[in-house]
């Protein structure tokens, strides 16, 4: 604790002593610093130039889609975790290897802190460490130095500040003076299911392809005899989209530290995209009456919603299954993570935990409407999305179905999930989050309640009426 301690007040010494020794510009990813103080002294030594490489990254990183790394208006560098990016920083004199020293350090939120992985110090070495937290020098040649930067792979996604300090060695005695750069413009840093080591690491590349690059797709629809596809825009590499999507995780409370569990960002997007209970992006409308509002029907993509929510930072009218879905799609890829809507036909809505569809009827054979809260839909569309499940047992990861529709709260929220599909199939609706809830949309029973003259009750049993076909697009 004390050294942990010590790290944090020299990291944030460091720092501020010299954070507006440098004033910097940016074009295309080219960033240029000066001194505002003159020239350092000669035993001293500072970036001059500082470049993020941005084409070179995003190429690597399978990032070069998004709009906002093209330079239309102001070129951003994206970057996917557990995977090394490269910087150039041009100095104003000769690098030394024995006498200089340089660190990275990356720092995210509000409050960053080392002991909560928001704040990253990296002494510059001649190597990386994979999978961790670390910078190397790729190339020295002058006054040129190559840094990489490796993120970890459980790292935080989010925007990143990147600042390069630089120190000479002097004698004992003498007392150096540390040179320090914030860049401009921070990194994004995403989830990389590229990467074996990331929780959403996916190795089949077709999967891959359809479920995290794909920007368009279907939302099937109808019921189980004739099924219809209704054609969505995710749009999940448009302009603005991405800041929106981080934009709903500081909506959504989701602490910082914790932005790197796949499952607790997912939970929480399943919170956010609805309006229920925390100002999130979609008003749910079942009414049929749509007039202050678009009805959910003629929403053909993601984009344009969470354009007006981030633009008016209101709820959006109206939504109804299939539209909260596409959002979530959207958010899901857009941050990193292979994401699917899924439709269900003859889906079950159960509304007490009984994982039941409980239908009663008095002694004339008239339902008792005021009981029969349960129902069962023609069809139902939802979530899965990819990730290790380090919190359960073993053999519970890959698909994991949550559910924006507000239809019963879960810990006090409107949302469902992520719940391992694996642990659905095999009926342990035991394991977090909402098993279920979400086991009786796909596998209830539906009991008929007959009540007989004798007072008594008897059971009939249909076994076969919910969940009768899932539709997704791989």
């Amino acid at each position: 604790m004390h050294e942990e301690a010590s790290q944090t007040e020299e990291c944030e010494s460091c720092v501020s002593r010299l954070n507006n020794n440098y004033r910097a510009t940016n074009s295309s990813g080219n960033s240029d610093c000066r001194s505002s103080e003159g020239s350092p002294s000669p035993k001293e030594f500072s970036a001059n130039d500082y470049t993020l490489l941005i084409d070179t990254n995003t190429k690597e990183h399978h990032t070069d889609e998004y709009e906002c790394t093209q330079g239309k208006n102001k070129q951003e560098l994206i970057v996917r975790r557990g995977q090394a990016f490269s910087v150039d920083l041009q100095l104003d004199r000769k690098y030394k290897r024995k006498r200089d020293r340089m660190m990275v350090i990356m720092k995210t939120g509000d409050d960053p802190r080392i002991s909560k992985g928001t704040l990253i110090r990296m002494k510059v070495k001649k190597k990386l460490k994979s999978g961790h937290w670390s910078a190397a020098r790729e190339e020295t040649e002058g006054q040129s130095v190559t840094l990489s930067i490796q993120t970890a792979a459980g790292c935080v996604v989010g925007k990143w500040s990147l600042i390069i300090t630089t120190e000479l060695k002097l004698d004992k005695g003498q007392e150096s003076q540390i040179m320090s750069y914030t860049h401009p413009d921070q990194v994004y840093v995403l989830f990389n299911p590229w990467c074996r080591e990331d929780h959403v690491f996916m190795e089949n590349e077709e999967e891959l392809d359809e479920c995290l690059m794909n920007e368009t797709g279907k939302i099937f629809s109808g019921n189980s005899k004739q099924i219809g596809a209704k054609p969505w825009n995710f749009g999940q590499f448009e302009d603005d989209i991405l800041d929106c999507c981080l934009f709903l995780l500081d909506q959504s409370g989701l602490s910082t530290n914790v932005r790197g569990n796949a499952d607790d960002v997912v939970r929480a997007i399943s919170a956010i995209v609805n309006s229920s209970d925390d100002y999130g992006v979609l008003v749910g409308n079942w009414s049929g009456d749509y007039s202050d509002g678009t009805a959910p029907t003629s929403w053909v993509g993601s984009v344009s919603i969470l354009e007006e929510y981030f633009r008016t930072k209101t709820p959006v009218n109206y939504g109804q299954c299939w539209v909260f879905s596409g959002v979530c799609t959207t958010v899901c890829r857009a941050l990193g993570i292979p994401c699917r809507s899924v439709t269900n036909f003859s889906s079950a809505h159960d509304c007490d935990g009984s994982i039941t569809i409980d239908i009663h009827w008095n002694k004339d054979g008239e339902p008792i409407d005021s009981w029969n809260e349960d129902s069962i839909w023609n069809f139902h569309v939802w979530n899965e999305a990819w990730m290790a499940r380090p919190d359960l047992p073993h053999g519970y990861g890959g698909w994991q179905a949550f559910d924006a529709t507000p239809q019963e709260t879960s810990g006090g929220v409107y949302c469902a999930g992520p719940c391992s599909v694996a642990a659905i199939r095999l009926g342990h609706v035991h394991l977090a989050h909402d098993g279920k809830f979400i086991f009786s949309e796909v596998n209830a029973d539906r009991v008929h309640w007959i009540a007989e003259d004798d007072g008594e009750w008897r059971k009939v049993f249909d076994k076969s009426k919910v969940g009768k076909k899932i539709s997704t697009c791989v």
